[in-house]
């Protein structure tokens, strides 16, 4: 039995604890020293749910001897399934305050709206610790009356109340919040951690009282204000992306010349942080007054120079010279932040001697740089880079001289086939077979007879993109070559070959070799090909004395189809080699059986974590959602791959209900990791989203809504109008808030049409004040 001191305790142990329902042992060991332990046992304490909470709840209102005792049960508590309201209720009213800031933490990461009145009324408690607690908790909930009560709170003047009220306010997402920050700005105990929180509000009314801020007599405030406004344009980016924004329109609009000249005359006191939200607001602003400051800052620190080179691309194209000097006489690390903010064809010549800089990341940067500025004036310097003895450069200067793939580049490359040097040789033939000409052809044909295996090999790659028939019988010549290194590429190229009834014949003799590596590139070309008639022969191989040819049938068997093929496959799932057992379950997954669901489900809860890993994949290559519970189970595992893998699968499938997974997700730990699962575009995305909407909170409406307007396109925009004519309103309060933010015509043109017909006063107010804007 486990010891409530283990120091490593095997989760099995816990797990059969968990499963004949032994409360008592798992709440002794909440306090054990090792937080793995502590961990998995929260997740079974809150697996079950109701049979497990009156232990939990007992152990954190009388035994508070041990704060880490205290803190998993806190946890516990917040992950249950269990239902803990009349509970957590009466906990709230226990005599000690420590408890009853406990149970106010509890209510607000579970984001129990029903407790919303009751966290209103203890913002205003005796006890500063549970006022903030309260505060804390309210704004984990969100919603309308959360907020209203916070904004009484900063209205309050207790000192130790307003300052986490503000903090919270600045990210609540609603847009009421900015009058009543507003108004704390006059106030010198509250106006910079009010100018903060208005900077993170991503709303453009925050835009005039910043700006008022930021002319004040005094320095000091004046530079809290330009801080305010850098954060401000970066909290608008990233809720709707970069690009023009509106904010910035209304930036220009408002600023007046003598911020420009408050924001230079500060320039020398500003400090690294304020000096970067200088360059945001100058970039934003484009006033030529500011190129001189910006230039200056060129020579600074590299996260300072990346920023003023981006602050220069708004104004014109004049100042990329500017940029241009910084690079010439800038160290490495200055290079790397600038290189970036090159942006015209005619600059690439100023970039040459750059590739002599003694760093190996910036000469491939730039190489890079130039690939991407088009400009072939530079093809000698970028063949020159070839002799690099870095790969990363060499391999920069391939791609960039195929990038720009002109005739000169063709002549350059044969050229460089006479080089002493075998790596220069290989790169060349790189560049010539990624053309495909003829001359490509004959270099190919030569370097077979290269007295480097390296270059012969990189040949070898080459000839099946080649529509020369010599190219093909060539390779048919190298599968006989008694150098098995060589056969082993040329099994490898086959499966590129376009001929694949002449190369499945040449594979299928390729699997009797008596080399491994042979029989290994054999067996993955014929799956990667799909020949079906090697079936017979792969399966074969799953006995192969060497372990990467047993994985390598498996592989193959996984894109061939049929009986044979299928049967084959589960019997290399229950191998007692853990890598052949592992690479069957992945190629079930792609053979794609319902019958085999159980038998992958089964692996996705092996203590093997490798094992837990592969099967999710292999699970993720069925369409059905009968997967997704086993997917979503993931998300709740102790192991952080596990975890990650699971956020992973589920942001790219293109089922709606992954979707509201993710969607779930967010009341969870791993908020972050569900937001960015949820702004990667998939199929299931909007009507996932739409459905959520219909149903959910204002807080939970504000999230959902800010995730549709990062996602790109017009599909997301044309979901966000949608949102309008949804039954719930507060959808509709949170979809106003944001078109309020875009202010463009067709946006307007729906703020118009709500201000006056929508039902809900809620939606007609926040609609209306967008309109006055």
């Amino acid at each position: 039995m486990i010891s409530p001191g283990s120091q490593n305790v095997e989760q099995p142990d816990i797990a059969e604890l968990r499963r004949v329902k032994n409360v008592g042992a798992l709440v002794s060991m909440l306090a054990d020293p090792s937080w793995q332990v502590r961990r998995a046992v929260v997740e079974a304490l809150a697996g079950l749910g109701d049979a497990a909470a009156p232990a939990v709840f007992e152990s954190l209102a009388s035994r508070r001897d041990n704060e880490a005792r205290i803190a998993a049960a806190v946890d516990t508590l917040v992950a249950s399934s269990a239902a803990i309201g009349p509970a957590l209720a009466s906990l709230s009213e226990h005599p000690d305050t420590a408890v009853i800031a406990d149970a106010i933490q509890i209510m607000g990461r579970r984001k129990m709206v029903e407790f919303t009145e009751a966290l209103a009324a203890f913002t205003t408690h005796e006890d500063d610790v549970i006022a903030v607690c309260a505060i804390e908790a309210l704004g984990r909930i969100g919603g309308r009356a959360a907020i209203e009560s916070l904004i009484r709170t900063v209205g309050s003047g207790v000192f130790f109340r307003v300052f986490p009220a503000i903090d919270i306010l600045g990210r609540s997402g609603d847009r009421r919040v900015v009058a009543a920050l507003s108004k704390l700005l006059a106030d010198p105990t509250y106006s910079a951690e009010a100018a903060r929180a208005l900077g993170r509000t991503a709303e453009r009314a925050a835009v005039k009282p910043l700006l008022r801020l930021a002319l004040s007599p005094a320095d000091s405030i004046t530079r809290v204000a330009i801080l305010a406004l850098g954060e401000l344009l970066e909290s608008y980016r990233n809720k709707f992306g970069a690009g023009p924004s509106g904010l910035e329109a209304v930036l220009k609009e408002e600023a007046s010349d003598e911020l420009v000249r408050r924001i230079l005359r500060a320039g020398s006191t500003l400090d690294t942080n304020e000096s970067l939200a200088a360059c945001q607001v100058l970039g934003a602003l484009g006033r030529p007054e500011a190129v001189p400051f910006l230039e200056q800052l060129l020579s600074g620190a590299p996260k300072l120079a990346a920023a003023a080179s981006g602050a220069l691309k708004s104004f014109n194209l004049e100042a990329e010279n500017s940029i241009l000097a910084a690079l010439k006489h800038g160290d490495s690390a200055r290079r790397l932040a600038l290189l970036p903010a090159v942006m015209r064809a005619q600059s690439a010549s100023a970039l040459g001697p750059i590739l002599q800089d003694p760093s190996p990341e910036v000469r491939a940067l730039t190489l890079d740089t130039l690939a991407r500025l088009g400009n072939p004036a530079v093809l000698p310097e970028i063949f020159a880079a070839l002799e690099d003895t870095h790969a990363s450069v060499s391999h920069a200067a391939t791609a960039a001289a195929q990038t720009l793939g002109t005739r000169e580049a063709r002549v350059m490359a044969a050229a460089k086939l006479k080089s002493e040097k075998p790596l220069v040789r290989r790169s060349a033939l790189r560049i010539l077979g990624y053309f495909g000409d003829d001359s490509a052809t004959e270099a190919m044909l030569e370097a077979l007879q290269d007295e480097d295996a390296r270059v012969r090999e990189t040949a070898i790659q080459a000839l099946p993109y080649l529509e020369d028939p010599r190219a093909e019988a060539a390779l048919m010549v190298v599968c006989e070559s008694a150098d098995p290194r060589l056969r082993a590429q040329a099994m490898r190229a086959l499966s590129n070959l376009t001929a694949k009834d002449a190369a499945g014949p040449k594979l299928i003799e390729g699997l009797k070799d008596a080399d491994p590596w042979v029989r290994y590139y054999a067996c993955q070309s014929l799956g990667k090909i799909v020949y079906q008639a090697a079936v017979p022969e792969v399966a074969e191989l799953l006995g192969d004395p060497a372990g990467q040819v047993r994985v390598a049938a498996v592989e193959a068997l996984s894109h061939l189809k049929g009986d044979a093929a299928r049967a084959a496959m589960r019997a290399a799932a229950a191998s007692e080699d853990a890598d052949v057992a592992r690479a069957a379950l992945l190629g079930l997954g792609l053979l794609g059986s319902l019958y085999d669901l159980p038998a992958l489900e089964a692996a996705a809860n092996s203590p093997d974590t490798a094992t837990r890993l592969i099967a999710l994949a292999a699970l993720n290559q069925f369409s059905s959602s009968a997967v997704l519970p086993t997917i979503a189970a993931a998300l709740s595992s102790t192991e952080e791959q596990v975890r990650a893998t699971g956020f992973s699968l589920l942001q790219a499938r293109p089922d709606p209900e992954a979707t509201s997974i993710l969607i779930r997700a967010l009341d969870g730990p791993e908020e972050a990791a569900a937001r960015a699962a949820l702004l990667t575009p998939s199929p299931g995305r909007l009507p996932g989203l739409l459905a959520a909407l219909e149903t959910c909170g204002d807080d939970r409406a504000h999230a959902l809504v800010g995730i549709l307007a990062k996602l790109t396109g017009s599909a997301p925009r044309k979901a966000l109008f949608s949102a309008m004519a949804l039954h719930n309103p507060a959808a509709r309060r949170a979809a106003a808030n944001l078109l309020g933010l875009l202010q463009d015509s067709e946006a307007r043109e729906h703020l118009a049409d709500a201000a006056e017909n929508d039902p809900d006063q809620g939606v007609r107010a926040i609609c209306a004040l967008a309109l006055e804007e």
